[in-house]
């Protein structure tokens, strides 16, 4: 719960602080069997840079607006990557370990009226 707290405030306070032309940047440790959310009012595409500063690789997924999940990208430790999302989609990342991953993200998008990055459990 208070990770939830925690990255909508960091968010919100970006939001006042006029930062919100640019690109949502998000640094994160991350538990085992948690994921994070990124979702949202987008219009258009989207992209996520990531950048995995922890031990761990971490896997991205989209879920489709159709509902259907397509893995996107493993991120090995200290290395990173660009990906694209389509319209509608929700992307997520999620730690491969029993140990905690850590990772930095941008969210850039030309088309988007609010971003929510939600901190949830996984469905096992």
């Amino acid at each position: 719960m208070l990770a939830n707290s925690y990255l909508l405030v960091v968010f919100l306070l970006r939001l006042l602080a006029g930062f919100s032309d640019g690109p949502v940047e998000l640094h994160t440790v991350l538990e085992s069997g948690k994921q994070v959310v990124f979702s949202g009012q987008q219009h258009g595409k989207f992209q996520l840079k990531i950048r995995n500063s922890g031990p761990v690789p971490v896997l991205v997924t989209e879920r489709q607006a159709n509902g259907s999940l397509r893995e996107r990208g493993l991120i090995e430790p200290h290395r990173g990557g660009r990906l694209r999302f389509a319209v509608g989609s929700v992307a997520m990342v999620r730690s491969l370990d029993a140990r905690p991953a850590e990772f930095k993200v941008k969210f850039f998008s030309q088309e988007f009226d609010g971003i929510v990055i939600k901190y949830e459990s996984l469905n096992r």
